[in-house]
């Protein structure tokens, strides 16, 4: 396989509009939380669909002491976004759903460092279909201006 490293994302905290100011702690609205600020939070996840990163977000919540309190696992990823923008819960996600994210949903960096989720296109070498370089290209593009 030829593979193609498009960009890493990090973790944020998806929160709705009013959590993302409760826990501000009177800073700027848009400043990094920690993961104990989550700690209470029904929190939504999609197991099923990525068991890496449902294992990646155990983990930095049990870093930081606590486990979270999952209400319901969400599939597809949309899903739980508008459930968060009802001010349903929160999620630990990649940086990449903010350009999918709805109004009244708030990503928080996070201040602990977090395991970064790296996004690729693979293919065989020994493809000989005369569309790859073109594709390849677009999603070239597509990457540098999303960065």
């Amino acid at each position: 396989m030829e593979p193609l490293h498009l960009f890493q994302n990090l973790f944020f905290a998806v929160l709705d509009a009013c959590v993302g100011r409760l826990r501000s702690d009177r800073r700027e609205f848009h400043s990094p939380v920690t993961v104990g600020n989550i700690k209470g939070f029904r929190t939504f996840v999609s197991q099923s669909v990525d068991p890496v990163l449902y294992d990646r977000i155990l983990s930095l919540c049990q870093q930081a002491g606590f486990n979270p309190k999952i209400v319901q696992e969400v599939v597809p990823q949309q899903t739980l976004l508008g459930l968060v923008a009802a001010e349903i819960g929160i999620s630990l996600l990649h940086a990449s759903v903010e350009a999918v994210a709805p109004s009244g949903v708030v990503l928080r960096a996070l201040v602990e460092p977090t395991p970064e989720l790296e996004l690729a296109v693979a293919w065989s070498p020994e493809t000989t279909n005369p569309v790859l370089p073109a594709f390849l290209a677009i999603v070239r593009e597509i990457t540098c201006q999303l960065q």
